[in-house]
């Protein structure tokens, strides 16, 4: 019986705790944000402050200080802070004069934009207890420095630090703890009231003083004023708490200061003080309470006070960014919450929910499709139910949900499932079933409003059927070669246009049969389609966004992406998703302009989804919009979203810039300095510094140097570096986009830089090249006499052998020949005396008039040596013959050294003729042989050897002479001629005679 009990109290408490389970098990719903801690390279996760820089950049407050620029942080310890003391925690962050301050317990630190790091201690004995600093006059104040020395019921004092002269001095001490703000050029504080004998005092510094002008005790159920914060307005905000311990109640205020007076006034309970208040916008407040780890939202003009949805740990401070973006400081690590208001609802199924479709019914209900989980629906209170499945009356045990849902206008809805289409009915009364129609797989449900049908797709063997359903429940079924229908959508022709993954297909309604269109050539596939009021059916394809118009002209709106889902909200916009991003296109503009204004929206504007699901967009009764993902499901209102200004690119900032030599380390071009470097120094580098909280992926730049190129060059990297550059004056000028460079900021511009000009163009190189221009010439000049003293030389020398040839030849030799033959014929031959004067006439003749030509051509000198020959025949009569024989394909104009031949013809009569018994033969040839002129003197005499032997072969000195021409000729026309002698022998070795050659 005991067991029966004990068995009964647990199946009792089971399904108890199942059934409140069932009821309290609700969606998880917040705005998106992203969160950043340990993984995302945030250093540690107690975050304290966050501030933005005028660059962009975010810097937070950790155990030390982080620099953040969207994606990545860049994080600053305490040793390179110059802080020595540990867990030292920074509550103040200021910029000014491009240089980010922190204010810590013990320090003011400086980091300059080259990230340059100067810290300056408090004076001794002093630490910062409440870490409120003001900046005022080029000074920075320091309130509630805490005098260690001393305790007393007053123990903080306000020390001032100079900015320009960076040191510090005691403005007052003996002050309470104070709160404070700057109002008209004055630094207002306010004591908090609570050690202040329920009192609040309001204190004034100006010209370096601090005066009490105002005092007003508490009411008298006030037990204090616990929290005093300021916003960007100048206006104070507090909470007042009423009643004691155990009892309390807390009022939110807002205090103004006027004449030196301050009055409040209450706005709303709270449920806690409030530690850190931001404005987000003119018209709400962001509230902060520490204890309650929770932030909600104050309209100041209702005074409503609205839980903001997000899951966090305490809260340390708010702070709200230049594109409205708000930034949670937390005990857990760093939260942003985009500016655009994009909620997000997950089912807590499983690390991904994976809902592929969602669709609201006719009694508010969001009905979602997991693909893992099967069918949920969450009520008008956000808590879900799982939908049990009927087929055939059957539950089913297993099934998954698909993409694809559609309602008709008596509330049915349509979902797909793995094995076709259910529908929900809620005329049956029961919203946790729905019942199979069994057609099949699907991936799309489509209500045709035209005919009051539903068409979905079905399952038909391996291929997918079109199915219509009407309101009697009867189903047709058209046959088709579809694998798989992604889209069904009436066109502005009334025509039902059915598209798959690969292909676009209609309806021929006459015949009843499925058609494929082959006419669409520039997609692949549809996965969605939609029509708007103007008759114009959008497409979304593989290879982007198409609008085709009624006569069915196609035009591309997008570039060529996979467009997931789309939707027509109020004929005002086309809404459609790609894998990660969702886009709002304007209809009006579009029909006003026929241009495509497109707004995107992705994951850091708060559209964070896993990746969007096919045709997982709806509409629901609010105007809301849901949009469909892997990890959750999206809902934003469009004119909500749409309402808020695109974010504007920043102009970026100059860092620094660095010079180098060639392979040298870069050296940083400090402000103070003349921008002049010397001509190796051509290696410039400039780091800017910008950002982009709300779209750094999208960050880019492009710059241009002004004296070496006018073209822009767009890259993503904040450091660009030009090399070996020429000398001359260089300005770069940088502007930044976050719109892929549709809009680009203002120019930032460097200071002139000027590289010299390399030595030798300065004047004392000038003065140096033209001094050694003077040395060139001077010794050119001295080459060139010497030159010309040894042509001169030359000439000497060819007059000489000119000279040579004569006396040589002329005079001693021949001469004498010739005088002993005129003596012999005068005793012999009287009648041939006067002919062979008359010859030897012409020949002295002609030896005279050529004796100044070292050359002449063939055609003289064969004239010459037959005139020698004819007198040396005359001489030796019968005893000596000769012959000349001239190839007639030898140019007689040829230039050949003069009385060559003469003289080879003299040494074969005086060598190797006249010691030979019997005739004398001498045979001049003259002829062509490949591509030389050749001369050749034969004789039939006794040989050079024989003559050597009797000493008859002379002093060849008429050999030396002809060889010199030669050489001249060589040397002067840049010819190929030379000298060669061949001693001739008969068969038996026997020397014949001697053949000279020359050869041209």
């Amino acid at each position: 019986m005991k067991n029966k009990i004990i068995l009964s109290s647990i199946l009792i408490i089971f399904c108890f705790l199942l059934q409140a389970q069932s009821i309290t098990k609700k969606w998880e719903h917040s705005n998106t944000y992203h969160y950043y801690g340990i993984h995302e390279g945030l250093p540690h996760l107690q975050v304290f402050r966050s501030f933005q820089d005028s660059n962009g950049y975010l810097w937070v407050s950790t155990g030390a200080i982080d620099r953040f620029d969207g994606t990545k942080f860049v994080h600053f310890n305490l040793k390179e802070l110059k802080i020595e003391l540990q867990n030292c925690i920074i509550y103040n962050i200021f910029e000014h004069d491009k240089a980010i301050i922190l204010i810590s317990a013990h320090n003011v630190t400086f980091i300059y934009p080259d990230q340059n790091i100067e810290s300056y201690p408090l004076p001794e004995s002093y630490s910062k207890y409440s870490y409120v600093a003001e900046i005022l006059d080029n000074s920075i104040y320091l309130f509630n420095c805490h005098n260690t020395s001393e305790q007393n019921n007053n123990p903080y004092a306000l020390i001032k630090f100079e900015l320009k002269s960076k040191t510090f001095s005691l403005v007052a001490e003996d002050l309470p703890l104070l709160n404070t703000n700057v109002l008209d050029k004055k630094i207002y504080a306010v004591s908090d009231g609570i050690i202040n004998n329920h009192k609040i005092n309001l204190y004034s510094v100006n010209n370096d003083t601090i005066k009490k002008i105002f005092t007003q005790s508490l009411e008298p159920e006030i037990s204090a004023i616990n929290f005093l914060e300021r916003t960007k307005e100048n206006d104070f905000y507090g909470t007042f708490t009423k009643g004691k311990s155990g009892n309390k109640e807390y009022f939110f205020c807002q205090f103004f200061i006027e004449n030196d007076t301050i009055r409040w006034k209450k706005l709303t309970t709270v449920p806690y003080f409030a530690n850190s208040i931001v404005k987000w916008d003119k018209n709400h407040l962001i509230l902060g309470f520490k204890n309650s780890f929770s932030a909600h939202i104050l309209d100041l003009n209702t005074c409503k006070l609205s839980p903001y949805p997000f899951g966090s740990n305490e809260i340390n401070h708010i702070y709200v960014d230049r594109e409205q973006n708000f930034w949670l400081s937390t005990e857990d690590g760093l939260y942003m919450y985009p500016r655009n208001k994009f909620e997000s609802y997950k089912l807590g199924l499983g690390k991904h929910d994976e809902i592929l479709s969602i669709i609201e019914d006719s009694q508010h209900n969001i009905w979602f499709s997991a693909s893992k989980d099967g069918f949920w629906r969450a009520d008008t209170q956000g808590v879900l139910h799982k939908i049990a499945v009927y087929s055939a009356g059957k539950i089913l045990s297993e099934y998954y949900g698909c993409v694809g849902t559609s309602k008709d206008n008596k509330g049915k809805v349509f979902l797909s499932v793995g094995t076709g289409t259910v529908i929900y009915d809620p005329s049956n009364g029961n919203p946790n079933q729905i019942i199979d129609l069994l057609t099949g797989g699907s991936w799309y449900s489509y209500y045709d409003t035209y005919n009051n049908c539903h068409y979905f797709g079905g399952r038909n063997d391996n291929n997918t059927t079109l199915n219509r359903r009407d309101d009697n429940g009867n189903i047709t079924v058209y046959n088709s070669e579809f694998q798989n229908i992604t889209s069904i959508c009436r066109d502005g022709n009334q025509i039902l246009r059915i598209g798959t993954f690969e292909t676009e297909a209609y309806l021929d309604e006459t015949t009843q049969s499925v058609v494929f269109d082959a006419s669409k050539g520039l997609y692949n596939g549809v996965l969605c389609m939609v029509l708007d009021d103007k008759n114009t059916l959008w497409k979304g394809t593989y290879d982007g966004l198409f609008a085709e118009n009624k006569e069915g002209e196609n035009q591309q709106t997008t570039e060529a992406i996979a467009i997931m889902s789309l939707l027509n909200y109020d004929n005002r916009y086309i809404i459609f998703t790609t894998a990660h991003d969702i886009h709002m296109l304007d209809l009006q503009a579009y029909y006003e302009s026929k241009k495509f204004q497109i707004r995107s929206f992705g994951y850091f504007d708060g559209f964070d989804v896993l990746e969007c699901a096919l045709n997982g967009t709806t509409i629901d009764h609010e105007g809301y919009v849901w949009a469909s993902g892997l990890d959750k499901a999206i809902r934003f209102h469009p004119d909500k979203i749409m309402e808020i200004p695109p974010i504007q690119s920043n102009p970026p900032s100059l860092a620094s810039i660095w010079f180098a030599s060639k392979n040298d380390t870069w050296s940083k071009l400090e402000e103070g300095n003349i921008k002049k470097l010397e001509n190796k120094e051509n290696n410039l580098r400039f780091d800017i510094l910008s950002a982009s909280l709300s779209a750094p992926r999208n960050l880019i730049f492009r710059y241009k140097l002004s004296g070496y190129n006018d073209s822009w060059i767009v890259s993503k990297d904040r450091s660009f570096v030009y090399q070996n550059l020429p000398y001359g004056k260089y300005q770069i000028e940088v502007q930044s986009s976050i719109d892929d460079g549709v809009e680009w900021s203002e120019s930032i511009l460097s200071p002139v830089i000027t590289i010299n000009r390399p030595f030798l163009l300065t004047f004392p190189g000038l003065l140096l090249i033209l001094m050694g221009i003077v040395v060139i010439v001077t010794l050119i000049i001295y080459f060139t006499r010497k030159i010309i003293i040894r042509k001169a030389e030359e000439k000497r020398e060819i007059e000489q052998l000119k000279y040579k040839a004569i006396r040589a030849k002329f005079i001693p030799h021949f001469t004498g020949n010739v005088l002993n033959s005129i003596n012999y014929l005068i005793s012999q031959e009287h009648d041939m005396v006067q002919q062979y004067i008359s010859d030897f006439s012409d020949f002295s003749q002609q030896t005279l008039r050529n004796s100044e030509n070292l050359f002449r051509t063939i055609q003289e000198e064969l004239e010459y040596v037959e005139l020698y020959l004819k007198l040396e025949k005359l001489r030796f009569e019968e005893k000596l013959m000769y012959e000349i024989s001239v190839d007639q394909q030898v140019n007689l104009l040829t230039i050949v050294p003069s009385m060559s031949l003469q003289t080879f013809c003299e040494n074969a009569l005086k060598h190797g003729l006249r010691s030979k018994q019997g005739d004398w033969k001498i045979l001049i040839s003259v002829y062509k042989q490949e591509n030389h002129t050749i001369l050749a003197v034969e004789d039939n005499g006794i040989g050079r050897k024989e003559a050597q032997t009797i000493k008859t072969e002379g002093t060849k000195e008429g050999l030396k002479i002809v060889q010199q021409q030669l050489d001249v000729l060589n040397k002067k026309y840049s010819q190929k001629a030379y000298l060669q002698i061949v001693d001739l022998y008969d068969e038996e070795g026997i020397p014949k005679g001697t053949r000279v050659i020359l050869f041209f």
